[in-house]
């Protein structure tokens, strides 16, 4: 997934007219999402270490070469993780509105150059008639106006994207569908149906010798 947020924040920060200097961009966070088959979603968010001192009041970035320390990060992790979850949240939503909350799991962390990676996996309850996910996202927007965030979305069947910022910071994107049952289950519960029919049938035709 680094290789895929990379490349993709990238190209759709310079499709949108942003600045690209350095391995991170300077006010742009990119997250990267990735939906699976049982519709929990796998989150990459990468932000620039010179933004998160500025704004968190970290101290992660290396005055001279301005690379992330992996010490520095690893003690700042736990207060990163909270900072993130409380202005991150993700739903599932049903057409009539009704919305439920995933629940994030486990944050990890890399340094990654002059930035960090932070990854985790948001596990989505059951909601019926579940046609949506809501990703909310205001990070850092009351602190800096010109903060924006590139999301990248993707499934097996669909990929999508969006620009958030202090304007609009929440988009909505499908569920995947719930995959259909493979041909060999359905024949194996069909063949599980007949027999059952035929020992109900014997059942019966002894039951009624015996009555005879």
């Amino acid at each position: 997934m680094r290789c895929g947020v990379a490349v993709a924040g990238l190209a759709l920060a310079a499709r949108l007219g942003l600045g690209t200097a350095g391995a991170h961009t300077a006010q742009l966070a990119m997250a990267h999402l990735v939906i699976a088959a049982d519709r929990s979603v796998a989150a990459e968010l990468a932000l620039k270490g010179a933004d998160l001192d500025r704004l968190a009041g970290t101290h992660l970035a290396d005055p001279a070469s301005g690379l992330v320390r992996g010490e520095a990060l690893a003690a700042a992790s736990a207060a990163i993780a909270r900072l993130v979850l409380a202005q991150t949240t993700l739903e599932i939503t049903a057409r009539d509105g009704t919305a439920r909350a995933c629940v994030a799991g486990p944050m990890t962390f890399a340094a990654d150059q002059d930035g960090i990676l932070a990854r985790w996996r948001w596990t989505c309850p059951a909601l019926a008639a579940a046609t949506r996910y809501r990703y909310r996202s205001s990070l850092f927007f009351d602190r800096d106006a010109a903060m924006r965030q590139a999301v990248l979305i993707e499934s097996a069947a669909t990929k999508g994207q969006a620009l958030l910022d202090a304007t609009m910071s929440e988009m909505n994107f499908p569920l995947p569908a719930r995959p259909a049952l493979s041909l060999w289950r359905l024949a194996l519960r069909l063949a599980a149906g007949a027999v059952a029919v035929s020992a109900l049938g014997l059942a019966l035709l002894r039951w009624a010798r015996r009555r005879g």
